[in-house]
């Protein structure tokens, strides 16, 4: 129910007098949302789970569906370079739970930045991650930070570089000259893993690292720290590491006899 409401919500912002606000919605994570694509057989389990529709029709229910996900195709479709939100994912569950039966066609929305995910859970466990470790909390987390860091304007412009987060090259950024150029923010793939197209400069960043040295006792750049601080931050890790030199003791002078 929570990402029905959700959608209808943000279409209501879909118009002239409201779009600025709509931008302040930078993600939108639906996790096993119906999304209408599935058939009334389907749709009658989903509805039998969810006594809120306990007394609507399945065709009813089918249409409600349809309706919601066409408004929220047009949001998407509305998006330009400079109105690039709300970003959307979709995940869904794969195990069966007693009164549904899972038909990914219900829960996978065509509507999402990614194609859409499936996790090894059933439709209550899927939403309740146990830990900051669970693949569920992490991919989520993922498309936030992502999103909380797109920037208005790269939408649209093409680029030859993928970082990829999901398949065997998760969490690396490669360049592919020789391919087509893909348009920034949508989906790229190599056969074997797949991500988002960002600018090619993000391809640069990947193994730089910045390098600040501190010189000076009681360096106004580290506090407390009396010598020589070199501090290095690998980009690609987001790893500090930090070196201090001591000056050297000074000795007493000796007196002359």
């Amino acid at each position: 129910m929570g990402g029905l409401i959700t959608k209808k919500m943000l279409t209501a912002l879909n118009t002239p007098s409201e779009s600025e606000r709509l931008q302040h919605v930078h993600s939108t994570v639906f996790i096993a949302v119906p999304s209408g694509g599935a058939d009334s057989a389907s749709i009658t389990a989903w509805l039998s789970s969810n006594p809120q529709f306990k007394n609507m029709d399945s065709r009813d229910a089918e249409a409600l569906l349809q309706t919601i996900e066409g408004e929220w195709a047009s949001l998407y479709r509305a998006r330009d370079n400079h109105h690039p939100f709300p970003r959307s994912f979709v995940a869904y569950e794969t195990r069966d739970v007693i009164a549904l039966k899972i038909v990914p066609a219900l829960f996978t929305s065509s509507v999402s930045d990614l194609p859409p995910v499936a996790f090894d859970y059933d439709h209550i466990r899927i939403v309740k991650p146990d830990s900051p470790g669970n693949e569920v909390y992490k991919w989520t987390k993922r498309r936030i930070i992502e999103s909380s860091n797109y920037q208005v304007g790269g939408f649209g412009g093409l680029s030859h570089t993928c970082r990829f987060d999901q398949g065997p090259k998760a969490g690396q950024t490669q360049t592919f000259p020789n391919a087509p150029p893909s348009v920034v923010g949508s989906n790229c793939q190599d056969g074997v893993s797949s991500g988002i197209a960002v600018p090619d400069s993000a391809a640069h960043q990947q193994d730089s690292k910045v390098q600040q040295t501190s010189t000076g006792a009681g360096s106004p750049n580290v506090q407390g720290v009396q010598g020589d601080v070199t501090i290095t931050v690998d980009q690609s890790t987001d790893k500090t590491k930090t070196e201090t030199t001591k000056p050297a003791e000074k000795k007493p002078k000796q007196e002359n006899q």
